[in-house]
Formats: structure tokens, C-alpha cells, sequence
């Protein structure tokens, strides 16, 4: 509690000199800053307090809520104002509270928060408003689950239809045009998990002129939000179909709309992708400096307890095991899956536990990387979620060792082909490759001509592809 926090729910105008005297008397207040500005009741005389309340002025209890809902929210302390309004109940107030203030929180990549108070309001009260059932529906996004997105969305559909015929959402409230966009957007997240990507790809084609338009009406800050999900659901679909460099050209976009308005989940979801697709293309010095470059908004006071950076150093813990810098992959991984699991980002702790198995197999260490390929096959039994499934029985693939993968081929690599591979896959040129393995460049050239054609292959990032599918790196 604050000065003008009791004010407002006492309606009175003495509460600072009241918690001076109550602080300076030592009753039972204890101050929560230097500059004695919040402070909180012993937990017991707190208990004390409300049952007499709850005793003496039962019938006042809504209208001290709903002050200090009032309060909170006007002081930009949401989760609060949400606290009380729960307490009132007022689930009309508090649908509003969360439209207002659940888009915030998820940029931040709280979802624990964020499911929380849309699990707090009644099911009804969410199918029965587009804003939260969108809201509800980046929720699933955000937690794998994207076959209920199917499902909800199909209603909350029929919900919006219904209130634009109606009049209730015209097409000149400000609204409607946010909504639709979403409800698109989240159509063609459903298209790619089933596999439809030409489809998901022509939606958000499709929505991207639209964007622009909404400045005026609507302003930057939207204008930033609808280009910073389309470019990363584009950038998303274009990994799916293995089009890898359109892919980086999409989810290179990302990064300037998404702190224009403040989506720092996209931003940091956008870079993993971004890390690993470089990664995939031998591009592992850009993929290190791009996750570097992001995670440096982490060390900035406000944005240093946002959940969402867990993801980025998730990424760049991969590009490190890569490179082979183990020690540093292993403390970007420990700080990475301690947030994801405090903040109940189990597809996001998946996706860092098969990085782990990563780090341990390379390190020689069979026992801790199949602990960890257990604890992503266990999330994968709940969330559902196609992209990981796959991801876990690539990183199975992998778990094979170099040299039966290579006795898979007709004619299997031979050792300094083998060597010459793990080098192109790190983005080595030619000329880095014959410095490091002391030999001719003409030796590196003929032996990347002779692991290509035993590949399949024609190119570089064909020969780094198939290399990762035959788990031969």
C-alpha cells in the first residue's frame, strides 16, 4: 500500500501522515523502499484486519475493491487492479482490464500471467468477446498448442461475424480491423501446423498490403504490431518448407518492428528461429552476432525481467554448441530453461532441453542427453505440437554417431571429407578450411566436390542440409 492508494480507497487525505506515524511507531508497518513510500502490513495483523473487515463491513467490500481497482489500474499496475476486481467479483470489469492490459504482458513473454487471468474470467465471458478470445488464442500460440487454436478460433469466428452483422463491431471501429487481422494471422498459424503452407503463405500475403492502411486510423504502434506477426508467421512458414533463405529475409524484418511496439516475445521468438535457420545455412558467425545484438536489450533495466529474452538465450546456447564453446552454451542454457519453466513456457523449455541433449551428446556425456531427450519427449506428450515432434526425432537422428551415418550413404565420407563437412557447416570459406586442416586448397576443393556428390548435392547449403538430416554434424 501507498499515500494515494489509501487515500483514494479510505477517501481520505491524511494517509501519509498516517503511515509516517504507524511506521515511526513501529505498528506493525513495514516500509518496502528507502524513500518509505510502499508499505505492507504484517501478515498477521493483515489477517487480523480483514476478518474484522470482512466481519463489520462486508456490505463495503465491492466498493473498497473497485477503488482500489479504480487506483491501480490508472497507475498502470494491472495485475493488481485485477487482483481486486476478481475480489469484487466484477467479471465485466475485469474483461476489460484484460483487454486493456493482456497484450502487454504477453510481449513481455509472461504467460503464466497472462493464462492466469484469462483462466480467472468465466468461459463464457471469453467466447463470447473476440478480444478475448484472440487474446486466448495467442495464448495457445505461445504455449505449442496449436490445435486447439483450431478449435477456439472456429468460435470466437462465428462470435465476430455475428456482432459486425449485428452492428456491434462496425467496420469503422477502431476494433474490427484489429481483430479480423488477428483472426487471419491465426488461421495461418493453424494452415502450417497441418502441413498447408501455400495456403498460411497466401493469407498473410495477402494481409501484409492491408498494414499500412491502418496507420492513420489506427497509428505506428499497430502498424508495428500487424508487421512485426506477419513478417515473423512468413518467415515461420518459409523454415517449414525448408526455403531457408526467404526464411532469414523474414525473420530478418522482425527485429525494428517488434521493438517499434514493444513485442518483445516476437522479437526474441523471431531471433531463435533466425539463430537456427542461419545455422542450417552455415552461417554460424551471423547467427551468433544476431542473437548477441538482441540479447544486449536484456542488460537495459526495463526490459531486464521480461521472460521472453529465455528464448534468445536458448538460441544463441545452440549456436554456441556449434561452435563448440561449451562452457558459455551451458550457462545461457541453465539461465535460459530456469526462466522457460518459472514462466510456463514448456514448448519454448522443449526446444532448450533438446539443445542441452546437444550440448551433453557433444560432450560425450550419453547418459545426461538422453535425460534430456526424455524431459522433451514428456512435453511433447501434453502439448501435441507437430514442429517438436519433428524436432525430437531429428535430434534422435542425430544422437547417432558419425560414423554409422556415414556407413547410411551408398559410399560412405571418408574421415578428412567428414572433417571438411563440420567445417563448411560452421560457414568456414575454402581458403579457413585449408588453413585449418593444413592441407592444399585445391585438396578442400576436390573433397567438397567429392562429399557433395555422395551427398546428392550441388551446393554448400544443400550439402549442410542434408548433412543435418543424415546426422552426420
Amino acid at each position: 500500500m501507498c499515500a494515494p492508494l489509501c487515500n483514494q480507497v479510505t477517501e481520505r487525505s491524511d494517509s501519509a501522515e498516517i503511515l509516517a506515524d504507524l511506521n515511526r511507531r513501529n505498528l506493525f508497518v513495514t516500509p518496502l523502499d528507502n524513500e518509505h513510500n510502499w508499505f505492507r502490513y504484517h501478515h498477521l495483523f493483515a489477517e487480523l484486519l480483514n476478518g474484522n473487515l470482512q466481519r463489520t463491513r462486508a456490505i463495503d467490500l465491492p466498493a473498497l475493491h473497485r477503488r482500489a481497482a479504480s487506483w491501480f489500474q490508472e497507475n498502470n499496475y494491472p495485475a493488481d487492479a485485477l487482483r481486486h476486481a476478481f475480489a469484487i467479483p466484477d467479471y465485466s470489469y475485469a474483461s476489460r482490464l484484460v483487454v486493456d492490459n493482456w497484450r502487454r504482458i504477453y510481449h513481455q513473454g509472461r504467460l503464466n500471467t497472462a493464462v492466469e487471468w484469462l483462466d480467472s474470467l468465466p468461459t463464457n465471458f471469453v467466447r463470447q468477446s473476440p478480444p478475448l478470445g484472440v487474446a486466448y488464442c495467442w495464448t495457445l500460440f505461445i504455449r505449442g498448442e496449436y490445435d486447439r487454436i483450431a478449435l477456439f478460433l472456429d468460435e470466437i469466428t462465428q462470435v465476430f461475424e455475428r456482432m459486425v452483422e449485428s452492428g456491434e463491431y462496425p467496420k469503422e471501429h477502431p476494433e474490427y480491423n484489429i481483430i479480423l487481422h488477428q483472426v487471419i494471422l491465426l488461421r495461418a498459424i493453424v494452415m502450417r501446423h497441418q502441413g498447408d503452407y501455400k495456403n498460411a503463405i497466401q493469407a498473410v500475403e495477402q494481409l501484409l498490403p492491408t498494414i499500412d492502411g491502418l496507420r492513420q486510423k489506427l497509428g505506428p504502434l499497430i502498424v508495428d504490431m500487424g508487421y512485426t506477426a506477419c513478417y515473423s508467421q512468413m518467415g515461420y512458414n518459409y523454415v517449414a518448407t525448408d526455403d531457408f533463405e526467404r526464411a532469414v529475409d523474414y525473420l530478418g524484418r522482425v527485429s525494428s518492428h517488434a521493438r517499434g511496439c514493444g513485442n518483445y516475445f516476437a522479437l526474441a521468438h523471431a531471433t531463435m528461429e533466425l539463430a537456427r535457420t542461419s545455422l542450417l545455412l552455415g552461417r554460424s558467425e551471423q547467427a551468433e552476432k544476431i542473437c548477441r545484438y538482441e540479447l544486449e536489450l536484456a542488460k537495459h533495466s526495463a526490459y531486464a525481467d521480461y521472460p521472453a529474452f529465455c528464448l534468445i538465450q536458448l538460441g544463441l546456447a545452440d549456436v554456441l554448441c556449434e561452435k563448440k564453446s561449451w562452457d558459455e552454451a551451458e550457462n545461457l542454457l541453465h539461465q535460459g530453461l530456469e526462466t522457460a519453466q518459472k514462466s510456463g513456457h514448456l514448448l519454448y523449455l522443449a526446444r532448450g532441453y533438446l539443445i542441452a541433449l546437444r550440448l551433453h551428446h557433444g560432450r560425450g556425456k550419453l547418459e545426461q542427453s538422453l535425460d534430456y531427450l526424455h524431459r522433451a519427449e514428456e512435453i511433447a506428450e501434453v502439448i501435441h505440437n507437430r514442429f517438436l515432434n519433428e524436432a525430437i526425432t531429428q535430434a534422435k537422428m542425430k544422437m547417432n554417431n558419425q560414423s554409422s551415418a556415414s556407413q547410411s550413404l551408398i559410399e560412405p565420407l571418408s574421415e578428412r571429407e567428414l572433417d571438411v563437412l563440420r567445417l563448411i557447416c560452421v560457414g568456414k570459406s575454402n581458403q579457413e578450411i585449408a588453413g585449418e586442416l593444413f592441407i592444399a586448397l585445391d585438396t578442400v576443393k576436390r573433397h567438397a566436390n567429392n562429399l557433395y556428390g555422395k551427398l546428392g548435392v550441388k551446393r554448400r547449403s544443400q550439402a549442410i542440409i542434408e548433412a543435418r538430416k543424415l546426422g552426420l554434424i
